[in-house]
């Protein structure tokens, strides 16, 4: 599952018995795997997930040089990436539960040679653990030299968000040596108690007055993507596909 820092509710100053609650009903429900989306995990988060064995995705990036907000991350990114990634890894080296590093997710205008900056950077510290990112940029497949290509050979594995089966198939059959696997998958909504037309795969929000919500038919998505069920069976039916990470906790 895929898991931003905040809490919910609580915001995002850290609490240690929040998480714990948060990673235990997320076990509960089948949970084995997170993706700490899209932050390198407070100390507390690491010590939970050790604690309970759910293995980590650990992520450094939700932009690079492009930003996706005025005021985000891409304001200090030239001056402060290298730091602040080999502080990710030094900070995480140690915990049992992480099992790959991630260098973004879906970055606007990507260059190769910041991403290659990047893997180094990680690789001074940690060559152990797998180098991924999550992209929603291999929906097609990309030509030879194009940016996505270059930095895929990088890299050990790839994060996809919200791809067709088939697109997965042709990925695999160009790139057999690099693992795969669903970074995002589904980004379904629903509300608690509310069923609406299980017949169509794609009922949308309702907005009636009085009878607001989502449907928890698992059939209420957004536009970029497929149901949860879609997800799981693409998953089960590729031996080479190692997983899932649902959107979201």
């Amino acid at each position: 599952v895929n898991l931003h820092h905040d809490l919910g509710s609580l915001g995002s100053a850290v609490n240690y018995d929040a998480i714990l609650r948060q990673m235990k009903i997320m076990k509960s429900m089948g949970v084995n795997a997170c993706r700490t989306s899209h932050n390198p995990p407070a100390p507390e988060i690491l010590q939970v997930a050790d604690q309970l064995g759910i293995v980590l995705i650990v992520e450094a990036f939700d932009c690079w040089q492009s930003g996706k907000t005025f005021f985000d991350y891409a304001r200090f990114f030239d001056e402060n990436s290298d730091t602040d990634i080999k502080e990710m890894v030094n900070a995480a080296k140690n915990s049992p539960s992480v099992i790959m590093w991630s260098i973004g997710n879906e970055i606007w205008n990507p260059v190769a040679a910041v991403a290659q900056r990047l893997v180094d950077a990680i690789k001074s510290i940690d060559i152990t653990r797998p180098i991924v990112w999550g992209s929603d940029g291999y929906r097609s497949i990309p030509s030879d030299n194009s940016v996505y290509h270059n930095i895929l050979l990088m890299l050990d594995g790839l994060g996809l968000n919200y791809n067709t089966a088939s697109s997965v198939d042709t990925l695999h059959a160009k790139y057999p040596d690099k693992f795969i696997f669903e970074s995002e998958s589904s980004s379904s909504t629903s509300t608690r108690g509310i069923y609406q037309e299980p017949n169509n795969l794609n009922t949308g929000e309702n907005y009636t007055p009085g009878s607001m919500g989502a449907s928890s038919y698992d059939n209420n998505m957004a536009s970029w993507t497929m149901p949860g069920e879609y997800g799981l069976k693409k998953d089960r039916n590729r031996k080479f596909f190692i997983g899932e990470f649902l959107w979201s906790g």
